[in-house]
């Protein structure tokens, strides 16, 4: 179950370019519905190699998402007592994460069906909400944004119990919550990259 969910939160994330495709008076719900159909044309264009196909979707995911505030979502307050360079490693390494496990996984987004948008406001922030359907599977998801620079950017997705934040955050908290152990940041860094490796190399 955990693996299907995962799955339609990669759908989601890769459906929502905002930066090639939003205007000013878009709203995230307008945007997400517009660049489905660009998505859905990437993945169905049998004149590109996968690798043609990987570099457009991958441009995707870095155009939407905010990796700084997803990361600190993912150490929560932890991220106050790294200095800066670590910050940054910390960021670099967990986009590289992100997208290698999102690009193994892109083959569910065909075939899925999106649909019964809804959005809300809470503060300067949105919610939205879409119905995903994917063969027997029927699941609700939240993408969750903020503006950054007058662009709208997800910095977390969640369906049910499961987040992408979530997913992450029990692993790396035990791996800081050595707190005496000054190599603890450096043990961080070593797992997302074992973590980074085994999906690029997963068949």
């Amino acid at each position: 179950m955990a693996c299907g969910v995962t799955g339609i939160l990669v759908a989601v994330l890769l459906l929502t370019n905002m930066n090639a495709w939003s205007q000013e008076s878009d709203s995230p719900v307008e945007v997400i519905q517009r660049t489905i159909q660009r998505v859905q044309e990437i993945l169905k264009n049998e004149s590109d190699s996968q690798q043609a196909k990987e570099e457009k979707l991958r441009e995707i995911i870095l155009g939407v998402v905010d990796f700084v505030e997803m990361s600190k979502d993912v150490v929560l307050h932890r991220w106050r007592g790294l200095i800066p360079a670590e910050r940054d490693t910390l960021v670099r390494e967990f986009r590289a994460l992100v997208e290698a496990m999102f690009l193994k996984r892109i083959d569910f987004v065909r075939g899925a069906e999106f649909q019964d948008f809804h959005e809300w406001k809470r503060g300067a922030r949105r919610s939205v909400s879409v119905e995903v359907r994917k063969d027997l599977m029927n699941a609700l998801i939240e993408i969750k944004m903020h503006e950054v620079n007058g662009q709208w950017k997800i910095y977390n997705v969640s369906a049910g119990f499961f987040s992408l934040t979530g997913m992450f955050f029990s692993r790396f908290d035990r791996i800081l919550s050595a707190g005496s152990d000054p190599g603890s940041f450096e043990k961080l860094i070593d797992a997302i990259r074992e973590k980074t490796n085994e999906m690029q190399n997963r068949k």
